[in-house]
């Protein structure tokens, strides 16, 4: 896991921690303890080559200024006023604070460091840092341009986005980590330049309880078919280790790499809309197919210094397949022995193919509009004569091995539970299944193994498929089975029907050679259509080709187009196809 900073400014260079309490409580000290120098006696502020309680020198000389004064006359250049003086307070309210410097060229230049405790591991935590960069004259004359805070464990951590004292603010830096062990360093460096003249510093300011439970998020997954919508109660299952914190409704981001929470997001996959109950849906865009896949972030409602100061969770993604509606397309049953060839057209489909295999003894090779489903036969035994090339992914393999398959000529499968199944996807990719034995019923995957690969197929969408089968004979051989595929159609109407008063009534009949009641049709409201036959079904007119043998079409105009294989209505302008919608 890598150290990661929450989106959003990263400014100045004072820097302040706090700690939060938890049933095992997390804490980080403050940077504006008790000063201590190098040798570890009590000393007053600011001071020069000195540090807060609970805080150690790693190398160089670290400060403690305040809002007017650098460090003291202990340190080189210390014990004045900051140009810009009074400096603006940490959002904390500290008045004193850590200070380091970048030393000119020197390599081992201040840092410092503290122990955070009461860790969880496998936790993440946040900390929050705020920091400053200001000028004095001798002791730091330019403002710093980097400097670093690593974790222990972990790589360091640039900073380069830094407030300044002209700012009057100091900035907002958080650091993301995940718990090694139930106590971690933290160190800050400054920044290192090889210009001999540059001084340079950064203020730092912790809070005490600094440190913050992030809540966690979770991944989601969804199957859903084309023009429905998928819906994800994000904030219900994110878990919050902190029982005095929850995670807020509202905060969901689903664009963390952009400023701010965004709420909405449109893509060419469709539209994610993160509502204010916690609640994601995905809209597809009409036709769309496929995996769409976007990532978000929750917030809970830490508070620090009084202020909210959300913790923001690591990404996590939520993913859609969005798969057609299909209608099963019959195919052909195969059937050979004995080292036959046979060639069988099977039907054309869009969404796939697939060939099951009920009996085999004990090799196949399909051959698909000119192309071998691989580049050997498929042999399923071992032997004078065979040569395997197949076995499952868990490494199972057809009467071989300690635990083996049972051979595959013992294994007889039907249309529910066949022996093999083949699968040909809308991309042309081969995947293989197989029985283990002639009791499990369950389809298990398998994987070609040696110099044997499967080769890509193309599957005809709108002509027929010539298949060839063929086997190697290797004593008795056979194979049998059936080929079925499937094709993309509209899918079912899943909204609601529109209902409500209408506005009016208008009556219209088609008379019938019965006797009927007086009343008719005028009490049937909207219209009526009357057939007097339960054996028979109305036709309405054909015509070959509705564009080119209608002359003068009007305005509301129906008839089957025998070459379209449609109903078709003229809008006044065009002919369309009547197809199925929802209400809208």
């Amino acid at each position: 896991m890598q150290l990661n900073f929450k989106k959003g400014k990263i400014t100045a260079i004072f820097l302040i921690l706090s700690s939060f309490a938890f049933s095992q409580t997390p804490s980080i000290s403050a940077s504006n303890g008790e000063a201590y120098n190098a040798s570890g006696v009590k000393t007053t502020k600011p001071c020069g080559i000195c540090t807060p309680l609970n805080w150690k020198i790693v190398t160089g000389t670290p400060d403690m200024s305040n809002r007017t004064t650098t460090a003291s006359t202990t340190t080189a250049g210390g014990g004045t006023s900051w140009i810009n003086t009074p400096l603006s307070l940490p959002p904390n309210g500290h008045t004193d604070w850590i200070t380091i410097r970048d030393i000119a060229d020197q390599k081992n230049e201040e840092a410092i460091k503290t122990t955070m405790t009461g860790l969880t591991i496998g936790r993440e935590y946040e900390i929050v840092i705020y920091t400053l960069t200001a000028l004095n004259s001798s002791y730091s004359p330019r403002y710093i341009d980097q400097f670093d805070f690593q974790v222990s464990g972990y790589n360091r951590v640039k900073v380069t986005k830094i407030n300044k004292d002209i700012d009057k603010k100091w900035g907002v830096n958080r650091l993301v980590f995940e718990a090694k062990s139930t106590s971690m360093d933290l160190t800050f460096y400054p920044g290192y330049n090889t210009n001999a003249s540059n001084f340079e510093s950064v203020n730092i300011s912790v809070s005490l309880n600094a440190i913050n439970t992030i809540p966690v998020g979770q991944k989601f997954s969804q199957t859903i078919n084309q023009d429905q919508t998928a819906s994800f109660d994000v904030v219900a299952v994110a878990v919050e280790y902190d029982s005095n914190q929850i995670v807020q409704k509202n905060s969901i981001d689903l664009d963390p790499d952009t400023d701010g929470i965004q709420s909405t997001v449109i893509n060419k996959q469709g539209t994610w809309i993160a509502d204010q109950n916690g609640i994601v849906t995905f809209t597809p865009t009409p036709g769309f197919g496929g995996k769409a896949t976007i990532f978000y972030t929750i917030e809970d409602n830490y508070m620090l210094d009084g202020v909210l100061s959300p913790g923001t969770s690591t990404p996590k993604s939520i993913s859609v397949l969005v798969l057609p509606c299909t209608t099963g397309i019959k195919g052909t049953g195969f059937s050979l022995k004995d080292g036959e060839t046979k060639t069988y057209n099977m039907p054309a489909t869009d969404y796939g193919f697939i060939f099951d295999i009920y009996t085999l003894d004990n090799s196949f090779q399909l051959n698909i509009n000119g192309v071998n489903l691989a580049n050997q036969e498929i042999d399923f035994q071992s032997g004078s004569g065979s040569n395997q090339n197949i076995k499952f992914s868990d490494g199972t393999e057809y009467g071989v091995g300690t635990n083996p398959a049972d051979q595959i000529y013992n294994i007889i499968g039907d249309s529910i539970s066949p022996a093999v199944r083949v699968t040909i996807n809308p991309n042309g990719q081969i995947l293989m299944y197989g029985r283990k034995n002639s009791t499990d019923k369950q389809l298990y995957d398998l994987v070609l193994s040696g110099t044997a690969k499967f080769n890509n197929i193309i599957w005809n969408t709108t002509q027929p498929n010539t298949v060839i089968v063929s086997q190697n004979v290797v004593g008795a051989t056979n194979i049998s089975g059936y080929g079925s595929g499937l094709k993309k159609i509209l899918c079912p109407c899943t909204k609601p029907p529109t209902i409500g008063t209408p506005t009016g009534f208008s009556n219209v009949a088609i008379s019938t050679n019965t006797i009927i009641d007086k009343s008719w049709p005028s009490n049937i409201p909207n219209g009526a259509l009357v057939l007097d036959s339960s054996t028979k079904g109305m036709v309405i007119t054909r015509i070959a080709n509705v564009e080119t043998d209608i002359v003068k079409p009007v305005t509301g105009m129906i008839a089957y187009d025998e070459v379209d294989k449609c109903v078709k209505l003229f809008n006044g302008t065009e002919w369309d196809c009547l197809n199925q919608t929802c209400n809208q």
